[in-house]
């Protein structure tokens, strides 16, 4: 019985892509314009106006934890959430 020995195991392979798209993800921050991060401040803000308490705070959660983000900006995000 002849077998092909595999070059990278199931396991291996799933880390080297997930490592591969982690290490994607800061080009996607960097390339996001500020004007971007105004606009998801609106949507949080209307968001919170129109009554829908939890997207808003979702969406101001992610304003904050996002490492591109203005850090003045920051701060009002926290609050606003």
């Amino acid at each position: 019985m002849n077998r092909v020995k595999r070059f990278l195991s199931p396991t291996a392979a799933l880390s080297l892509v997930l490592a591969v798209l982690a290490g994607a993800a800061p080009l996607n921050a960097l390339s996001a314009p500020a004007a971007g991060y105004s606009q998801k401040r609106q949507r949080a803000r209307k968001l919170y106006r129109d009554g829908n308490y939890k997207d808003s705070y979702n969406a101001y959660s992610a304003l904050a934890l996002d490492a591109g983000n203005d850090p003045k900006q920051v701060g009002q995000d926290l609050h606003e959430a």
